[in-house]
């Protein structure tokens, strides 16, 4: 009895939550693009992130305010050095935003998840070299 509580504990940690989480929005996001660039025919990729991005704001500040997560208000010099970056991770959104166009969605979910592999392993070999 004793395993199945500590197995129980383990599944309730919020890591695993956090994976979960992070799995269906992110799956359920590829659907909904594809089918919002397809079946619709919609022409527009930059708006239609736009409007993603604004509604993940929007909640990020909803749960703040509710208390169920909390960050720290922007600075401006975090935001000058974060700026390279942003600008790399929109890139990033919108080719594979343009992508889903072309491609099927599971050609476009094994380069999205090809990705995290190749930042992990580039992550692991960088903190090998200091």
């Amino acid at each position: 009895m004793e395993r199945y509580t500590k197995a129980l504990e383990s599944l309730l940690h919020p890591s695993v939550w956090s994976c979960l989480v992070w799995s269906v929005c992110s799956i359920s996001m590829i659907l909904l693009n594809k089918i919002i660039l397809t079946t619709f025919s919609f022409q527009f990729n930059m708006v239609l992130l736009f409007y993603q991005n604004a509604i993940c704001v929007v909640l990020l500040l909803f749960a703040r305010e509710m208390g169920f997560i909390s960050f720290e208000n922007l600075e401006k010099e975090k935001v000058k050095a974060w700026i390279p970056l942003n600008f790399l991770f929109v890139l990033m959104l919108a080719t594979g935003t343009f992508s889903l166009k072309m491609l099927s969605v599971p050609m476009v979910t094994v380069f999205k998840n090809s990705n995290n592999v190749v930042i992990t392993i580039l992550d692991v070999l960088d903190y090998r070299n200091r």
